[in-house]
């Protein structure tokens, strides 16, 4: 007895999945088992949402039904308007997709509760007599009471699904507009720094060329017909191209004049330095009013130096080290006086282990004076750490000419001048 009504239980329940609505449920993945791919309200994360509001595995640009698909944006707002209504919504896509969910499993659930309720009833029959025959018209009451069950529950579900597809839409119909910074800013990130937003594409900008502006040279030449040449060994910035460095000069040469045979000229000679003395005071201040923002970074990068206007005259400047400001050489005998005037004293003991060697970096670029001997002074070139003996003007000069950087008249201007009083 129990056998036969167990198969006509069977029997029933497998009649009783016709009154079932066309939604059948299963697993995320895929489209082809929920009513296929809903192309037209785009995408979530960029998972394509299928016919029934379920979110495919599968990302909508491999999504076979959706390629060459296009929807296009309802509403445009500002970055932060986007990402504020986009949480919203995204926050109550959730909520939907919740209650859908809890809408299946309550159709699911509810052929486990009709066996439950067949098998509850036919228990109840136990000892009574009572044939399946006789318990037909409470099964058929059953059978009715699930099936309409059923029903609401898929019109539930029907009702909830395009409440969330609708949600799906207006969430993919939100675009942002992106502001011109904006948008090379992601093109940027990815696609690396020589990128450009152009026409609604990222693209390759030309290679930027930078002129170069520093220089650091040979030595000169010997002297042929009367000129000298050196090369450049490096330039800054890093692979920049052109620019002016000095590559050539008429033969610097040292005149060896006895203090007893210089009577005769020291008239003329002190006229000449008392012009060249108001050309290089009206040099200085003509330079100070060409500064419009001292850039620190150069500043300190040059310290120490002796740089060579190349686009003007070859004017030499040093960077004084402690205070990164740049004191004009103007004449050999300008330089020696600056560069003695801005020394630093050593003791000769410690002055010549280091002539010996190479100077530390501390002292790089500074002019060491020799105290306990006769104040014999010694440039400390940064480049090699060694030291150059700076014995009398022409000295002073010709180390000038020969170690200088060649720098532009911008960025000469962007270190400022410093002065000392009656030095020139």
């Amino acid at each position: 007895m129990k056998k036969q009504f167990t198969i006509f239980l069977l029997l029933i329940l497998s009649s009783s999945l016709l009154f079932i609505a066309k939604n059948v449920f299963a697993t995320e993945g895929a489209c082809s088992y929920h009513s296929g791919a809903n192309c037209g309200i785009g995408h979530i994360n960029n998972r394509a949402v299928c016919n029934d509001g379920w979110l495919s595995s599968v990302p909508y640009d491999d999504m076979e039904e959706c390629i060459g698909y296009s929807y296009s944006c309802t509403l445009y707002l500002s970055n932060q308007q986007y990402i504020s209504q986009k949480t919203v919504l995204k926050q109550d896509l959730e909520i939907q997709k919740i209650e859908i969910d809890k809408l299946k499993s309550d159709l699911s659930n509810l052929d486990y509760k009709e066996a439950q309720a067949l098998i509850d009833l036919q228990e109840s029959t136990i000892g009574r007599g009572i044939t399946a025959g006789g318990l037909q018209p409470q099964i058929n009451a059953i059978n009715r009471e699930y099936a309409q069950k059923r029903l609401n529950l898929s019109q539930q579900i029907d009702t909830t699904v395009s409440l969330y597809n609708d949600s799906v839409k207006k969430y993919n119909g939100i675009c942002r507009i992106y502001t011109d910074e904006e948008k090379n800013n992601i093109c940027v990130q990815n696609f690396g720094n020589q990128q450009k937003f152009n026409n609604g594409f990222c693209v390759a900008l030309p290679p930027i060329v930078t002129a170069c502006s520093l220089w650091t040279y040979s030595n000169w030449t010997n002297c042929v017909n009367g000129k000298q040449t050196r090369s450049v060994i490096s330039s800054y910035p890093n692979n920049c191209i052109g620019g002016n460095p000095i590559l050539g000069q008429s033969c610097q040469y040292e005149i060896k004049t006895e203090e007893k045979n210089n009577n005769a000229t020291t008239n003329n000679q002190t006229k000449e330095n008392s012009n060249s003395n108001l050309n290089g005071k009206n040099f200085i201040e003509q330079e100070k009013t060409l500064i419009t923002k001292i850039d620190k970074n150069l500043s300190k990068r040059v310290i120490g130096n002796i740089l060579l206007q190349v686009e003007k005259n070859g004017e030499g400047w040093y960077v004084y080290p402690d205070d990164q400001k740049k004191y004009y050489l103007g004449r050999p005998a300008d330089a020696f006086s600056i560069m003695r005037n801005l020394g630093l004293g050593i003791k000769h003991s410690e002055l010549n282990n280091y002539l010996n060697a190479k100077f530390p970096s501390r002292l790089s670029g500074k002019i060491m004076l020799d105290v306990e001997q006769n104040g014999e002074a010694y440039y400390i070139n940064p480049d090699d750490l060694k030291a150059y003996y700076l014995s009398r003007p022409s000295d002073a000069f010709r180390i000038m000419r020969e170690l200088g950087l060649g720098i532009t008249n911008d960025d000469v201007r962007k270190i400022d001048v410093g002065e000392i009083l009656n030095s020139l």
